[in-house]
């Protein structure tokens, strides 16, 4: 058990799942780089682990790691891993808490269901370059008001007047531009993916106001290299991971079974298993309340797409 741990451990260092045949399959997530007010700490970006037991078609990336490391055939190179995996199962079976390296410990809940407790620090990511987290309190500037007060706030007024002198160059260029072109068609600005006009950034009631028509003259959309993005996708950006890093088929295995179960899921490109669109994050995990007792939400987490 601990062969196969460490095993597992490689192989997450270059992979975002790997599948235990009949066990079940440890999943990374990136957790980007937060700060906590409350008591003042930066967090460094990290990866955490989680562990989903309905994902069990092996992917052979296991059988793939013995047959590197030892030097064998892949037949037997599966049947080692197969002994590893029983020896794991009847630790589980036995009722142990079974620990498996740096990852976290592996047991069987009262209802039989396999309960996975990941150790704290997330999974060892070269690439983040294991950074602490430090310790840095905001100074208060509202409580203590002084020149340096009044200076951020003239700085973020010049900052406010550039950007709404930016924004009717970048329109005014814009009309310039695809003018010029065949086929001229009226467009909602919504229509137009990638621009928006910000207006009041000062805090005061001034508006930027692009002549008097509610709608821009531009060219034909897609020679102009614009890409139309749906309403539906821009304004519901929350989705609700239920797996990810899959293969294709593993991957549509898996939304097939939840379907099953009366909740909606697709596969995106990324091999992910995606349930939901949301227009805030406080509704994604609503969602997830929502369906405590459906298995396939257990080991789910909420992302906002791009």
């Amino acid at each position: 058990m601990i062969l196969l741990g460490q095993h597992i451990e490689t192989l997450l260092l270059g992979t975002d799942c790997v599948v235990v045949p009949g066990i079940g399959a440890f999943v990374t997530r990136y957790e980007c780089a937060q700060y906590d007010e409350v008591k003042g700490v930066f967090a460094p970006p990290c990866r955490l682990l989680g562990f989903n037991e309905h994902i069990v078609t092996d992917d052979t990336l296991l059988a793939q790691s013995f047959m590197e490391a030892y030097d064998m055939s892949f037949p037997e190179a599966q049947r080692r891993v197969s002994e590893h995996v029983e020896s794991l199962r009847g630790a589980l079976d036995s009722g142990k808490s079974v620990q498996l390296c740096n990852l976290g410990r592996l047991e069987r809940n009262a209802d039989g269901h396999l309960l996975f407790t990941p150790f704290d620090g997330g999974v060892l990511t070269p690439t983040l370059y294991g950074l602490g987290s430090l310790e840095f309190a905001m100074r208060n500037v509202a409580a203590n008001p002084s020149s340096e007060a009044q200076e951020v706030s003239i700085h973020h007024w010049q900052w406010a007047r550039m950007a709404r002198r930016a924004a009717v160059v970048a329109v005014a260029a814009l009309g310039v531009f695809v003018a010029t072109r065949s086929s001229l068609q009226m467009v909602q600005p919504t229509q137009v993916a990638g621009l928006s006009l910000f207006t009041n950034i000062s805090g005061q009631n001034d508006q930027l106001t692009v002549g008097e028509s509610d709608y821009l003259l531009v060219g034909n959309a897609v020679s102009a290299g614009l890409k139309a993005v749906p309403a539906e996708e821009s304004v519901l950006p929350f989705r609700i991971v239920l797996a990810c890093a899959l293969p294709e088929a593993n991957a549509q295995a898996y939304a097939e079974q939840v379907r099953a179960t009366g909740v909606e899921a697709e596969v995106s490109s990324d091999g992910s298993v995606l349930s939901g669109r949301y227009a805030t994050q406080s509704e994604a995990y609503g969602a997830i309340r929502a369906h405590s007792d459906n298995p396939y939400f257990q080991q789910c987490w909420v992302m906002e797409e791009k």
